[in-house]
C-alpha cells in the first residue's frame, strides 16, 4: 500500500516539475520575443523600418534557441521559483552573457547567409540588458510576491516592535530573518548605531534612525515594544551602559540580546539566538579572546570524548566542540535523564553522537568505553563540586573527584589518548575545603602521569562559572529576591566568575 502511495506522488511531483518548466520555457521565449522586439523599437524610437524588421525575424529562431539552450545548460530550469537567490541570479546573468557572445558571434562574425548585414550594434547591447533584467525578474517575482506579502501582513497586525541597537553584520541578519520567516512575531521598526557613515540609511528597509546617545527620545517616540542588543563583540561595559539606559528611559521594555562571539563561531544568528539579558552580558569583566582556528586544528577530525557531559560544563564544551568539526563525540555521564536531553539537543549534529552511562570510578567500563570509541581527546568535566555538601561526605569526594580522575588517566595512556583536560577549579589553590583539596590533588596525579609517558595532561582552573548549577550566583540572586542577607562570608573576599561560554 506504502508503494502504491509512494508512486503515486512520485509520478505527481514529475507532472509538477515538468509543468513548471513547460510554464517557464514558454514564458522566457515570450520574454525574448518582447525584449528583441523592443530593442529594436527604442533603437528607431519607435518606428522600425522594413528592412529592420526583417532584421528582427530573422533574429528570432537564432536568439530562441541559443538563448533556451544556455538557460538549460546553467540550471535555470532546474530551480523552486519561491527561493530564487542571488546564486541562480548570478547563473542567469552568465547563461543570458554566454547566448549573447553566441549571437554576437553569429551575427557579426559569421553570418553565412549574409541574413544580418546592417544589423544595429546598439540593438544588442539593448536586447541584453532587457533579456537579462526581463528573466530575472519573472524568476525573482514569487519571491518578492511572498516577502512582501509577508512584511505587509506583519505591519497590518499585532506584532512584537523592536529597535536593533547595532547596524553591522549580525544586526542586518536578524532584522532580514525578523522579516522573511514566516513565523516570526517581531517588527524591527529601527537601528541604533554610532556610525555616522550609516546614520539615516536603510538596510532591508529598516532605517538606522540615530545613535545610542538618543536612545531614551527614539525609545518614546516609536513605540517600541522591545530592545535587542545586536554588538556581539561588544564590551560589557557598553552592553551595561544600553541596558541602563533602556531601563531609565522606561522600566516597562523588555531588553534581550545576541550571543558573543564566543556563543556564535559560525558567525551566523538566528531568531533562536535571541535570549534575555543575563548577568554576564553586564559582567565588569571583558571575555577571554578565543584562537578559534588554533582550537579547530587541534579538534577537527578526531574523536572527542566529555566526560560529566550532562552537567552545566560539561554540555556547555560539548556543544562547543561539534562546531570545530569532530569525527565523533562521546558523551559520558552516570546521569541518564541528562544524558537523554543531551543527545536530543544536539539532534542533527555534524557529527555522529554516542552516548555513554558509566561513572569514572568503574575501571573496567572505563577502559571498555576507550576500547570501543579510540577517543583522541579527553574532556574531563565529571566531579562533585558543591562544597558544603561534600564537608559530610568527603569519602564520595575522593572517590569521584581523586580515584576517578586517576581512572580515567590511566586507562587514557593505556589507550594511546592524545591530550587529556582536566576541569579543574580556583578552589584547588590553597584549598581549605573537602572539594578544593580533592581537585588539588587530582591537578597533583596528572601534573606527575605528564612526566611519564607521551598524553599531554591538562588541568584548567575555573571560577565561578555564571549559570552553572555549581555557582554561587544562583545563590546571591534568590537571597536578594528574598531581602537578604547574601551570605558572603567575609568582607575580604574575592570571587573570581567567568561565562559558561568561555568554557
Amino acid at each position: 500500500m506504502g508503494t502504491k502511495y509512494q508512486k503515486t506522488f512520485c509520478k505527481l511531483l514529475k507532472t509538477t516539475k515538468l509543468k513548471r518548466r513547460a510554464f517557464f520555457l514558454l514564458a522566457d521565449a515570450a520574454l525574448l520575443v518582447g525584449s528583441a522586439y523592443l530593442a529594436f523599437w527604442v533603437r528607431f524610437d519607435g518606428r522600425i523600418p522594413p528592412s529592420q524588421l526583417d532584421l528582427f525575424w530573422s533574429l528570432l529562431i537564432p536568439k530562441l534557441t541559443i538563448t533556451i539552450f544556455f538557460l538549460a545548460v546553467f540550471g535555470l530550469y532546474s530551480f523552486t521559483w519561491r527561493f530564487f537567490g542571488l546564486r541562480d541570479l548570478s547563473r542567469l546573468v552568465a547563461a543570458v552573457t554566454a547566448a549573447s557572445l553566441g549571437l554576437i558571434l553569429l551575427i557579426f562574425v559569421v553570418d553565412p547567409y549574409a541574413a544580418f548585414k546592417g544589423f544595429p550594434r546598439s540593438v544588442a547591447l539593448v536586447d541584453y540588458i532587457l533579456t537579462v533584467g526581463w528573466l530575472g525578474g519573472l524568476r525573482i517575482s514569487k519571491r518578492a510576491f511572498f516577502v512582501l506579502r509577508h512584511r505587509m501582513g506583519k505591519s497590518g497586525r499585532s506584532s512584537t516592535r523592536m529597535l536593533i541597537v547595532g547596524a553591522g553584520a549580525a544586526g542586518a541578519q536578524i532584522s532580514r530573518e525578523m522579516l522573511n520567516n514566516q513565523k516570526s512575531h517581531f517588527l524591527p521598526v529601527g537601528f541604533i548605531d554610532d556610525d555616522p557613515a550609516k546614520l539615516g540609511m536603510y538596510i532591508d528597509g529598516v532605517k538606522v534612525v540615530g545613535t545610542t546617545a538618543q536612545l531614551p527620545e527614539i525609545l518614546k517616540a516609536n513605540g517600541i515594544d522591545e530592545v535587542l542588543v545586536a554588538l556581539p563583540s561588544a564590551a560589557s561595559s557598553v552592553i551595561r551602559g544600553i541596558v541602563e539606559m533602556v531601563r531609565t528611559a522606561d522600566q516597562r521594555r523588555k531588553i534581550k540580546i545576541l550571543p558573543s562571539l564566543l556563543e556564535i563561531v559560525d558567525g551566523n544568528v538566528t531568531l533562536s539566538d535571541i535570549k534575555e539579558v543575563q548577568l554576564e552580558d553586564v559582567l565588569g569583566r571583558e571575555p577571554v579572546k578565543i584562537d578559534f582556528q588554533e582550537i579547530r586544528g587541534m579538534i577537527a577530525g578526531r574523536t572527542v570524548l566529555v566526560t560529566g557531559a550532562g552537567g552545566s560544563i560539561g554540555s556547555e564544551l560539548a556543544r562547543t566542540v561539534l562546531q570545530f568539526g569532530p569525527s565523533r563525540l562521546i558523551l559520558l555521564d552516570i546521569d541518564e535523564t541528562e544524558l537523554f536531553h543531551l543527545v536530543h539537543r544536539f539532534e542533527g549534529a555534524n557529527a555522529p553522537i554516542v552516548p555513554v552511562i558509566a561513572c569514572v570510578r568503574d575501571r573496567r567500563k572505563i577502559a571498555a568505553v576507550y576500547a570501543a570509541h579510540k577517543p583522541e581527546i579527553v574532556l574531563h568535566a565529571a566531579a562533585y563540586k558543591h562544597v558544603p555538601i561534600l564537608e559530610h561526605y568527603p569519602e564520595e569526594a575522593i572517590k569521584t573527584n581523586i580515584m576517578g580522575t586517576m581512572v580515567l588517566a590511566e586507562e587514557a595512556i593505556k589507550a594511546g589518548v592524545k591530550i587529556f583536560i582536566n576541569i579543574s577549579t580556583d578552589k584547588a589553590i590553597n584549598p581549605t575545603s573537602v572539594m578544593g583539596a580533592t581537585k588539588r590533588v587530582a591537578e597533583e596525579i596528572l601534573r606527575v602521569l605528564n612526566r611519564r609517558n607521551s598524553v599531554k595532561f591538562v588541568s584548567v582552573r575555573f571560577g565561578n562559572v555564571i549559570g552553572s548549577r555549581g555557582s554561587v550566583i544562583p545563590l546571591f540572586q534568590e537571597q536578594i529576591r528574598k531581602g537578604g542577607p547574601v551570605t558572603v562570608t567575609d568582607p575580604e573576599m574575592t570571587r573570581y566568575f567567568m561565562a559558561v561560554s568561555e568554557a
